[in-house]
């Protein structure tokens, strides 16, 4: 990952409430333009273009990670806890 990666959906909401997860299978970056990279076997890593950046509330990444990325509920529950929001629509 480079310099201008930013991590986003799941994986930076991992990242930024520190929550202990297995590794992911499917990880999401804001990068220079769209791609996909396969570092191991049964692992991707998706760069999306800088439009994709849904800023830095926790809902907004929840969203995207719904949208884009693997759905887990068990990932949903632990970010509920640590960011006491439930996304309401």
């Amino acid at each position: 990952m480079g310099a201008d990666e930013r991590p986003l959906g799941y994986t930076w909401l991992i990242k930024a409430f520190n929550i202990a997860t297995v590794p992911l299978s499917h990880a999401s970056y804001i990068g220079v333009r769209a791609s996909l990279d396969t570092p191991a076997p049964g692992v991707v890593h998706e760069f999306f273009p800088p439009n994709y950046w849904p800023g830095d509330d926790p809902i907004d990444h929840l969203v995207f990670a719904l949208k884009y990325d693997d759905f887990k509920p068990g990932r949903f529950c632990r970010t509920q806890s640590r960011t006491g929001k439930f996304a309401q629509g």
